[in-house]
């Protein structure tokens, strides 16, 4: 609001830019009850997880013979 009156914002563009501020805080929340609900494990990543599997030197080899075959 001290934004708004200090820039002289209409009243039209205040609500836009409070509704987008709720519109987005709503979305986050949604989303992350949704990630509580589907339980899924935390702190996996693709890059630890190819790492542990391939003993860390196979994925950038993978990864270089995907990238060249998918190129063409």
């Amino acid at each position: 609001m001290d934004q708004a009156q200090a820039e002289g914002w209409s009243l039209t563009r205040t609500l836009e830019r409070l509704l987008s501020i709720e519109v987005t805080a709503t979305d986050t929340r949604r989303l992350s009850g949704r990630f509580r609900f589907a339980n899924l494990p935390t702190g996996a990543t693709l890059s630890s997880r190819c790492s542990t599997r391939f003993g860390g030197s196979e994925w950038p080899r993978a990864s270089r013979v995907t990238f060249a075959v998918l190129s063409g």
